[in-house]
């Protein structure tokens, strides 16, 4: 068992996958803010946006803004 690789280790990134983003990686190949787009579904694996990448990200945003106003 041993020691977790790191997501550098793991892909042999330095940065995100997705085009433009220059944050290094925590988990499969994404910085924190894309995982959880990957998780809710905005982004595939290779990180480009899905077909209904807009209707996605409404819900998003709205689930967001629902769990921000929980926390207050």
């Amino acid at each position: 068992m041993g020691k977790k690789p790191s997501a550098k280790e793991e892909t042999g990134l330095e940065v995100c996958t997705v085009t433009g983003c220059k944050t290094k990686p925590a988990q499969f190949s994404f910085c924190l803010e894309h995982f959880d787009h990957y998780k809710f579904g905005l982004i595939n694996k290779k990180g480009q946006q899905v077909p209904d990448f807009e209707k996605k990200f409404d819900q998003y945003m709205k689930n967001k803004d629902v769990a921000i106003r929980k926390v207050a």
